[in-house]
């Protein structure tokens, strides 16, 4: 901040703006400092989102002190998408009915189907190429020389299904994905809005389904509480982070440890949003407490890094890529493995030098590797009763409410069995909004089912199925 104030900047651009928002879909709390970054560049500033709700709208000015600005709001329909959702009783029916879609829409252009954890993109790639579909999963966890790859075939249209995580398509301009399916159901319209838009941006006619089954409401509503916890979980934990930190100084305590002390919670997942609320209110800062354990996936034969590294030029390297293989064996490395300090330690010691190094050998693809991670301490900043915490309880329970009502309001979308377009549009207060339209299955009846004879969700909800 203190750089860009010397600096002579004209235009502050913040895209994806609905992050600042409290209220909005992707909400990054660290954003919420762009505030008083505007405030010091004094520039003229514009900010741009494609996902906001009215009320979004309006937080986004105030989060970035934006006085008199000027509001422009295009409409929010695609006109050349259609939308569908196919009801399903359990995650077997829905395996069947994205098999006989992607069948059915087969040399339609690409297409793209989103799951919600990666253990489930993995085992629907898996369904799709044994039924004999061109497919692949795509994820954090996969590799990222893989993913670029995986990206790579998908544009140049050499991979015509990529089954991912949301993550997929931030940023890839891909106009002519005819298909969008969610084979999960996202935990808000305005995500759902967002991902399912990626279906045709050059204006060609594209399809976005939801696949939806009640239960999975289920796994949002597990989500929200463990991001959002009550009173009574934040104040046992900080109890045992003072006790901690009278003990030792400061606190540096596991969740799981956390979690076996502190009675009300219900897991780590829960403990972790606890300390994340205590940080907020500034009970305690994080510090880093040092350097943890890089991950290495090594690529190169014994031969070609006998025959390539020269020993005498650059012969730590060698050392090193030998060592490794010598302790793991191929197998192990092949897959990836977290690296001991003993393999490392004179890399560890060496700080840039040794990831210079790793980097190199990445570059030249001897291994792959991903950055020593930091593991993290805590420093207690107040030291008043648990029942005095500085915590703003109302705005917490406001935005456990907030959750649970966007969810709410996607899977009334499911059920919905009027227009869907103006569902959507009225929940993004776009004024256009209408009663019918020509691209949906409610309003196109069924005529316009993508499969003969499936059931509405509506009208299997009706029959108490």
């Amino acid at each position: 901040r203190e750089r860009l104030a010397g600096l002579r900047v004209a235009l502050l651009a913040v895209d994806e703006a609905h992050c600042i928002s409290q209220w909005g879909h992707d909400f990054r709390p660290s954003y919420l400092e762009l505030g008083a970054v505007r405030a010091a560049l004094g520039c003229t500033t514009i900010a741009l989102t494609a996902t906001a709700t009215p009320e979004v709208r309006q937080d986004v000015l105030r989060q970035l002190r934006l006085a008199r600005p000027r509001v422009v709001v295009r409409g929010f329909d695609r006109p050349n998408l259609s939308w569908h959702v196919l009801a399903a009783a359990n995650d077997r029916e829905k395996d069947r009915l994205l098999l006989e879609l992607l069948r059915r829409s087969a040399g339609a252009g690409v297409g793209i189907v989103y799951a919600s954890t990666r253990k489930r993109v993995d085992a629907l790639a898996d369904l799709l190429i044994r039924a004999g579909l061109p497919a692949a999963g795509y994820h954090a966890g996969v590799p990222d020389a893989e993913r670029r790859r995986l990206q790579d075939a998908f544009m140049g249209e050499e991979l015509r299904v990529v089954v991912a995580t949301n993550a997929f398509g931030m940023g890839i301009d891909k106009p002519n994905v005819r298909l969008v399916v969610h084979y999960n159901m996202p935990s808000s319209l305005e995500a759902y809005y967002q991902e399912a838009g990626r279906a045709g941006r050059d204006g060609q006619p594209a399809t976005c389904v939801l696949l939806h089954a009640y239960p999975d409401r289920f796994t949002h509503e597990f989500f929200i509480e463990q991001g959002y916890p009550p009173r009574e979980v934040v104040e046992a934990v900080y109890r045992v982070l003072r006790r901690r930190g009278a003990e030792n100084g400061v606190a540096a305590v596991p969740a799981g440890e956390l979690l076996s002390h502190a009675a009300p919670a219900k897991s780590e997942r829960q403990v972790e949003s606890a300390l994340r609320v205590l940080a907020e209110a500034g009970v305690l800062r994080r510090t880093d407490a040092g350097r943890g354990r890089p991950w290495l996936r090594l690529m190169a034969t014994p031969d070609r890094i006998r025959r390539e590294l020269d020993e005498t030029r650059r012969g730590a390297e060698r050392e090193l890529l030998r060592r490794l293989w010598r302790r793991y064996g191929g197998q192990a490395l092949y897959h990836g493995l977290e690296a001991g300090p003993r393999d490392l330690q004179h890399l560890g010691q060496s700080g840039e030098a040794g990831d210079a190094m790793l980097e190199r050998l990445q570059q030249e693809g001897f291994l792959e590797w991903r950055a020593w991670p930091t593991t993290e301490g805590m420093q207690l900043l107040f030291e008043g009763p648990a029942t005095r915490l500085p915590v703003d309880w109302a705005a917490l329970e406001a935005h456990h409410r907030r959750e649970r009502s966007k969810l709410q309001r996607m899977q009334s979308y499911a059920y919905h069995d009027g227009c869907r377009r103006g569902y959507v549009l009225r929940y993004f207060g776009d004024p256009d909004a209408r009663r019918r339209c020509a691209g949906c299955d409610n309003c196109q009846g069924a005529a316009g089912r993508l499969l003969p004879g499936q059931q509405p969700p509506h009208a299997r909800r009706a029959r108490g199925r």
